[in-house]
């Protein structure tokens, strides 16, 4: 994973000749309270994202089309599933898609390289049900790298928002289809008012 998408990215930077600096701007953020309110900010934009992918469904169906997320193989073990699904693609996804990408297409302008970046972003989780909330949130995601100067803020985004889902996925796991609508539903009011906030 982190060869396959990593790797591609480093190669295009050295071919391009973008100093590394410049496609991976790791420094510290240039406006800390912006980064921290950019979390529950984001988070909101999940919801609007989730329900993008809902419409998108409905409207496959009128055509007798059913999109499904893939089933990938979790690692055994909760360190190896928190760490593959919550902390590795907030650093490899985030100096790939948020660095490499958009850093290298900002020459275009930055709402170009912000589209295209989010685009990209959403098309590589590969299925139609993850692709619409993941195109808006790596617009989002990318409109924070963009305000504070710093991928930091990308990775801390992204990995508060895995780790929750990660963490939902596991308590709700438990529970009936019901009871799983009923757990999504308050989580999305909770991410809608923090964000609004």
């Amino acid at each position: 994973y982190v060869l396959a998408l990593l790797l591609p990215a480093v190669l295009y930077c050295r071919r391009i000749r973008i100093p590394t600096y410049n496609a991976f701007p790791l420094s510290q953020p240039r406006d800390t309270r912006i980064a921290l309110a950019a979390i529950p900010i984001t988070l909101m934009t999940v919801v609007v994202g989730a329900y993008t992918a809902s419409a998108m469904s409905v409207f496959f169906a009128a055509f007798g089309l059913y999109p499904t997320s893939p089933v990938s193989a979790v690692p055994t073990g909760v360190v190896s599933h928190f760490l593959s699904s919550a902390v590795l693609p907030a650093i490899v996804e985030e100096l790939v898609f948020r660095g490499a990408i958009m850093q290298s297409l900002r020459r275009f302008g930055d709402t170009f390289a912000l589209f295209v970046s989010s685009l990209l972003f959403g098309l590589v989780h590969g299925n139609l049900v993850q692709a619409p909330m993941a195109f808006v949130t790596g617009l989002a995601i990318g409109y924070f790298v963009l305000r504070t100067g710093s991928l930091r803020t990308g990775m801390a985004i992204h990995f508060v928002n895995n780790a929750l889902a990660v963490v939902l996925s596991a308590i709700s796991a438990s529970f009936s289809i019901n009871g799983q609508q009923t757990i999504t539903s308050i989580v999305y009011v909770v991410y809608l008012l923090s964000g609004f906030i």
